[in-house]
């Protein structure tokens, strides 16, 4: 039952890890002041800024994954010891 608890624990720390990085990406790879003229997607803090984004994604995508499998392995794991009791 502790292994759960620290799954669903890493798991919660991933995902909110995840968050953070996808919604301050911008705040992250840019500058506080700049000056550019041209298009801004052709900046390397664009570019910066689409990494850490995706690099965002994708911790929120195994944090997920890691949640949800340890939740069903606790709720499986509780029924097969409640029924190996009977």
């Amino acid at each position: 039952m502790k292994k759960s608890y620290i799954g669903l624990a890493g798991s919660s720390g991933l995902l909110l890890l995840g968050m953070i990085l996808r919604l301050n990406a911008r705040a992250i790879a840019w500058p506080d002041s700049y000056s550019y003229s041209g298009a801004r997607a052709d900046t390397a803090w664009a570019r910066q800024e689409d990494a850490i984004g995706q690099v965002g994604l994708a911790l929120m995508c195994i944090g997920g994954l890691l949640f949800v499998a340890t939740y069903f392995y606790w709720l499986f794991a509780a029924d097969t010891k409640k029924s190996d009791k009977e």
